[in-house]
């Protein structure tokens, strides 16, 4: 079984409807999912993204004066994947 992370994107603290697009997709080979959330409080999402298939949130916190620096966010992003050894990341991208 492999684990499997996905960045979780928010609009006003709302999960966008394509995250569950690439949730059912990762969701088709039974492996364990990860989702990564940015600054949001993952008690609020919880339930919604586990009856989707998510066993494990994992929330992303920086201060709130770095919380729009592209660098500092994408290092944050990539540290919180470390303790989760042999995680595949899906990303949606635009």
């Amino acid at each position: 079984m492999k684990n499997i992370g996905i960045i979780i994107e928010l609009d006003n603290g709302k999960i966008k409807e394509t995250n569950f697009g690439m949730i059912t997709l990762a969701r088709a080979d039974k492996s364990q999912l990860f989702a990564f959330v940015m600054d949001a409080d993952t008690r609020d999402l919880k339930q919604e993204l586990e009856s989707f298939g998510i066993t494990q949130l994992v929330n992303i916190s920086l201060p709130p004066d770095q919380q729009n620096n592209p660098v500092i966010r994408a290092k944050a992003i990539i540290n919180s994947f470390r303790p989760y050894h042999r995680i595949v990341l899906l990303i949606r991208w635009k």
